[in-house]
């Protein structure tokens, strides 16, 4: 973060990209599985507005090291290096996973907290998002279609959406009720949308993500084009 002054972008993707790899390179940061021969940094999306980006590293264990380049100074600017918002350890999740007897179970004398995400462990170019909105709006044309277009411009933001779709009543399985598929053009760009969407909260709902395989979605759009 802290990429603009007075509203002007003062750094470009490929500098950001030129800067982490050498600096990087430079630093010898220990834990960081630099290899010469791979570059660490695979890719760098902007921010519309240029005040913040999201740098994709080649390994967690890169992404991690990279966090001790916090506060490095770039054209009289101080960078603020940090994870995204909404970002979950991975060994956290996997903890987690363990400890859990199934689906939706909680410690003794807890209160029962948001749903967990689906899966983490391999990301797919297709991004589901659950407990965004009211079930409500699927009865109602226009708030569906404007749900559609509200979820189509957000997720646009982290990369290529292909396309945006939200199962009505009776067209998919009861699994699939009340949860938005979107298709990005590239598993990167998914990826940064799972880390800023998930834990989000949008119209007073917490969203959880998840990944969705390609398979299971054309069985969910060839059961909807059954129906039409």
């Amino acid at each position: 973060g802290n990429l603009a002054m007075n509203g002007i972008t003062v750094v470009t993707p490929d500098i950001l990209t030129k800067l982490f790899n050498s600096a990087m390179e430079a630093a010898q940061l220990p834990n960081s599985g630099i290899d010469a021969a791979h570059p660490p940094v695979i890719g760098v999306n902007l921010s519309s507005d240029g005040k913040y980006a999201f740098v994709e590293l080649r390994t967690d264990e890169m992404a991690t090291a990279a966090m001790g380049l916090n506060k490095l100074e770039v054209m009289g600017r101080e960078l603020h290096i940090a994870r995204p918002s909404g970002w979950v350890d991975p060994e956290t999740v996997a903890n987690m996973a363990t400890a859990q007897a199934g689906p939706g179970a909680t410690a003794p004398g807890q209160p029962p907290g948001p749903p967990q995400p689906e899966n983490t462990v391999h990301p797919t170019n297709i991004l589901v998002l659950a407990n965004m909105f009211p079930l409500n709006v699927l009865s109602d044309d226009m708030e569906y279609n404007e749900i559609l277009a509200d979820i189509n411009d957000e997720c646009g933001k982290f990369g290529e959406v292909v396309e945006v779709l939200i199962p009505k009543q009776g067209e998919a399985g009861p699994q699939h009720l009340g949860k938005a598929f979107v298709v990005y053009r590239d598993i990167v760009s998914c990826q940064t949308g799972f880390q800023v969407m998930n834990g989000r909260h949008f119209a007073g709902n917490q969203i959880t993500c998840a990944y969705c395989y390609t398979e299971e979605y054309q069985q969910i759009k060839a059961s909807i084009s059954r129906l039409v």
